[in-house]
């Protein structure tokens, strides 16, 4: 479990990065060239000449409105990521999920509005293990929510939008002067605030090159109560025998 969110955290630390192209060179990427493969959706109005403050706007949104992404992920080929696929849910209160294939395992992640910060609910399953579900006393990390951290210091322009899960999405280039990723963009439903791509490409301690991404597949306005319920009955951590 400890691999996956790391690489959640690696997908969008673009949002701290330094401006360094993907081709090798100090020259930064090319703003409104976007993202390849994905195509730019014609007749959308100029973009906001604050992209800054549209960009936080639409945080303050998907932190505060309903809705759930299922995502596809492009781990890059790095074995060190052996992501499948992504869910994430938002109820506007405060409360989140995340669900995530790991091999052969699946992951989910519970926080309620109602839980302290870091707490929450982690859930286990494969094939030689029905749902097992642990409590979380401070280690839950909202992997979405963190992009909020340090956007005042960011570097954010303004990207051509781009059809995304069937909505016109509001793309973002965000860099910053510290951190190890390389290039970054985000895109975001303009009513709700979610999140329907993140990618880019950052630098390793050993030196090597990570590149990968999250691309919305469906996408919905609406989630329920019962969404937020773990699929078993917690149990405290030193209850937990991995499985065995």
């Amino acid at each position: 479990m400890l691999f996956a969110l790391a690489f959640a955290g690696f997908l969008l630390a673009g949002c701290t990065s330094n401006n360094t192209s993907p081709t090798g060179n100090n020259s930064a990427p090319v703003i409104g060239a976007g993202t390849p493969g994905l195509p730019s959706t014609p007749g959308i109005v100029a973009p906001p000449a604050d992209p800054k403050a549209d960009v936080a706007r639409l945080l303050r949104k998907m932190n505060s409105t309903a809705w759930m992404v299922e995502y596809s992920v492009d781990s890059g080929g790095s074995s060190a990521f052996p992501f499948t696929g992504m869910s994430a849910y938002r109820d506007g209160t405060g409360s989140y999920r995340y669900d995530m294939s790991v091999q052969t395992m699946d992951v989910r992640m519970y926080h309620l509005q109602t839980d302290a910060p870091g707490a929450g609910v982690a859930c286990l399953k494969n094939s030689t293990m029905n749902w097992t579900c642990v409590k979380a006393n401070s280690s839950m990390t909202d992997i979405f929510g963190s992009m909020t951290d340090n956007l005042t210091q960011a570097q954010i322009a303004s990207l051509p939008s781009k059809t995304i899960a069937g909505v016109a999405a509001s793309c973002y280039n965000v860099t910053n002067q510290t951190g190890s990723s390389l290039w970054s963009e985000a895109c975001f439903s303009p009513t709700d605030g979610a999140i329907l791509y993140a990618g880019g490409a950052s630098k390793q301690s050993d030196g090597s090159i990570s590149i990968g991404s999250f691309t919305a597949t469906t996408y919905s306005n609406s989630v329920s109560d019962s969404d937020f319920i773990p699929p078993s009955t917690p149990i405290d951590p030193g209850a937990y025998s991995g499985g065995q």
